[in-house]
């Protein structure tokens, strides 16, 4: 049996495409264990999954390095000593810093790894590593030209969850909504987005005709539900949203961070979007994949600026010409985890026996 050691962490953007991958490849008959590292999410996914502690050395002050640096050395040894213990065949990196000390680890044992990269803007572990991964796979087209190495464009695995199409007025009555309201999905990724929740409040009562379902975030819900409760007229509270697929499936537009998972979700549902970036990204990359659906048509961009509350709901009122504009972005191919797949098996990188 194959046995495949996958790493990964952050946020949901990181997780989600690698956890993807790992559920097909386990129906395939192959043996999956994860290694997450500097996530808050709970998951719940069929292969053992084991935690590391890790953040960036290159943020915060000086204390905070010294401390991020010590988890690094600490984490290094128990990757170490995890691929030494599950003898695996091979690393499926995720791209993030926390799987950083696991390539290293990697290396050190000579175990092939190869690199998930699901933003147009690679990554510094990325660029890193790149050379030496025995293949890259890209979300997007055009982060080829930013490594080197074996690149190959796959797109971004779509969780099963988010993969699910349903008639648009099934889907609202499934959700509780009126037929006759048109409905805004605000999604601020895995860990919600406080701004963006911020700016749309005043704009709820305003725009009656629109029914919005928000999702806060679990460390912004209580604040939210305190404030305007969770259920209204037109609008819904949700702290975090599993069915992600029946609620794009009611959807007649999406506001959205623009982190590389909700980007490739928002192309495969075929919606008009209003995408914020993350503000205080590395490299603005969220602005790069947003730029993607907005080359297309498929979106409007708004910085996290003053004048956001008044840019949103001028996009909400005109939603319709925004979906008669835009053309199909094919950035989803429904193909990728096989490609990832046949690249893995045509290299042979599996031990005998």
């Amino acid at each position: 049996m194959k046995r495949i050691l996958i790493v990964t962490g952050g946020t949901g953007g990181h997780i989600f495409p690698a956890m993807a991958l790992g559920d097909y490849l386990e129906s395939e008959g192959w043996e999956i264990f994860y290694l997450i590292g500097g996530s808050k999410l709970k998951l719940e996914e069929n292969g053992e999954i084991y935690n590391i502690k890790v953040s960036s050395p290159l943020v915060g002050n000086l204390f905070k390095r010294i401390k991020s640096i010590w988890e690094l050395k600490i984490s290094f040894v128990k990757s170490f000593m995890l691929i030494k213990k599950l003898r695996v065949d091979l690393i499926l990196a995720g791209g993030s810093y926390a799987s950083f000390p696991a390539i290293c680890a990697s290396i050190v044992v000579k175990t092939p790894f190869y690199l998930l990269e699901q933003n147009v803007l690679p990554g510094l572990v990325t660029k890193i590593f790149s050379p030496y991964a025995k293949a890259v796979f890209t979300g997007f087209e055009a982060t080829k030209n930013y490594l080197k190495g074996n690149i190959v464009h796959t797109g971004n695995p779509i969780r099963k969850k988010a993969l699910l199409k349903i008639d648009k007025i099934e889907a609202k009555r499934k959700l509780g909504i009126p037929d006759y309201k048109k409905m805004v999905l605000v999604v601020g990724g895995s860990m919600g987005a406080y701004s963006v929740v911020n700016a749309i409040i005043p704009l709820i009562e305003e725009l009656n005709d629109f029914y919005f379902i928000i999702q806060t975030g679990k460390k912004n819900f209580g604040y939210f539900s305190d404030k305007m409760g969770v259920k209204g007229k037109n609008h819904m509270l949700i702290s975090f949203i599993e069915d992600m697929g029946l609620y794009y499936s009611a959807a007649d537009i999406v506001i959205s961070r623009a982190g590389a998972s909700a980007v490739t979700e928002i192309a495969y549902h075929s919606l008009p979007a209003i995408l914020i970036p993350y503000p205080h990204s590395r490299d603005r990359h969220q602005y790069y994949n947003a730029k993607v659906l907005a080359d297309c048509g498929m979106a409007i961009i708004v910085e996290e600026e003053s004048d956001m509350p008044d840019r949103i709901k001028t996009a909400i009122k005109n939603f319709e010409a925004l979906r008669k504009e835009h053309k199909e972005c094919k950035i989803y191919k429904p193909d990728c985890l096989q490609i990832i797949r046949e690249v893995i098996e045509k290299n042979g990188t599996f031990q005998k026996g």
